[in-house]
């Protein structure tokens, strides 16, 4: 439980807490923000409740998953390793691995390193609206890491919203 405890930022002194510190010394949901994302916007996008009870999905974002792998991968696939996870991101690509798998990765701010989410071919109509730049949050069972990333399986996309407009033409917006 530590290290769910490490992953929400709860502390010692205040093990039930719902605010804690992010990486950038702003205070949120325990559910650390992404950067870049405001208290109000992760409120908006995934609700300000934290889960983590038995029949309902832990919430975190990418980033927070990815690095507490990084922290101690072997007790986190003991802690996660088959567990229903709900994770929130900027999508990094959408496009097919290997194995011809759809997947979806999740940026996570790091040079190397992702989540990646894979989803079977009977939710292909809901990786079609994705788009590199926007945001999402996907419900899937850990599986662990591979190489550099933390895998989910038998993914479905809960929540997304697009691109901002200068994201998607790639360039910086004019003024009208």
């Amino acid at each position: 439980m530590k290290i769910l405890d490490n992953l929400l930022g709860r502390t010692a002194a205040d093990p039930g807490s719902s605010t804690a510190a992010t990486g950038s010394g702003e205070t949120g949901p325990a559910d650390t923000l992404l950067p870049g994302m405001s208290a109000q916007e992760s409120t908006e996008e995934t609700g300000d409740s934290q889960s983590g009870l038995a029949g309902t999905p832990l919430r975190v974002s990418a980033g927070d998953l990815w690095r507490s792998y990084e922290r101690n991968e072997i007790a986190d696939d003991e802690e996660f390793g088959g567990t229903v996870l709900e994770v929130r991101g900027r999508i990094d690509a959408v496009t097919r691995d290997y194995k011809s798998r759809i997947t979806v990765s999740l940026a996570v701010g790091e040079f190397l390193g992702q989540v990646i989410c894979r989803f079977t071919e009977a939710r292909r109509s809901e990786v079609l609206p994705l788009e590199k730049g926007g945001r999402a949050t996907i419900r899937g069972t850990c599986h662990g890491r591979e190489s550099r990333d933390v895998v989910l399986d038998a993914c479905e996309v809960t929540q997304h919203s697009p691109p901002p407009p200068a994201a998607v033409a790639g360039q910086a917006p004019t003024a009208a």
